[in-house]
């Protein structure tokens, strides 16, 4: 399992308790300042996947992350309040969780309040599967149009900021090395010195791709 998974489980050690912090109204609270695709994607380190709380919580009689998207579905048919729901949401559960198991949590709040919001169209009598697929294949397309502008922005600025502190390093490290005649050793004592040095670095670089996210959003 991963970090992410692990923290989860010893945070929620059940499906049903997960659930209580995590169910559609109240993610709806939780997430209320995340409420554009940047905002979803735009972190340093990844949110709560689909697919993580299916890793986390899937037993032989437990489809986690299928059941979870339906827990979504079920909230959908409710909000709706028509008269005709939507019948199979196992199946589209299903097909979404298939299609798109890699969306963070924050992204099924954005998505679901933006189907609510009829920005994908509006249901006419009757909660329409093939809508509700195609509003996450419109998401989908969208996020990675925004995901690839975010991330080319944060690189190209997080470069342009720690070239001349790479460079300063190296400024620092070649005289120490120079006198160093053994090739090995030589080699050795860079790779340490390297390796101090990158820890520092990391975390500045680390920093900085943090609030330019924030700015970039």
């Amino acid at each position: 399992m991963t970090p992410t998974q692990q923290k989860i489980i010893i945070a929620y050690p059940t499906y049903a308790k997960f659930l209580d912090d995590y169910k559609p109204a109240q993610l709806l609270v939780t997430y209320a300042d995340i409420n554009t695709i940047s905002k979803s994607v735009a972190v340093i380190n990844p949110r709560l996947m689909l697919e993580d709380i299916n890793m986390a919580y899937s037993t032989d009689k437990l489809n986690a992350g299928v059941a979870y998207v339906k827990s979504w579905l079920d909230f959908l048919n409710k909000f709706s309040n028509l008269n005709k729901q939507l019948t199979e949401t196992e199946s589209v559960a299903f097909m979404i969780y298939n299609g798109h198991k890699s969306f963070y949590l924050t992204d099924m709040k954005i998505i679901f309040e933006k189907i609510m919001r009829c920005e994908y169209g509006i249901f006419y009598g009757s909660v329409d599967a093939p809508r509700i697929l195609g509003a996450f294949t419109q998401y989908a397309q969208d996020r990675e149009v925004t995901l690839k502008t975010i991330n080319e922005n944060c690189t190209r600025q997080v470069k342009d900021y720690m070239e001349p502190m790479y460079k300063a390093a190296t400024l620092r490290i070649n005289p120490q090395i120079e006198g160093i005649n053994d090739a090995d050793e030589q080699l050795k004592e860079k790779q340490r010195l390297w390796g101090i040095e990158n820890i520092r670095l990391n975390k500045i670089r680390d920093t900085f791709a943090e609030e330019t996210l924030k700015k970039i959003v």
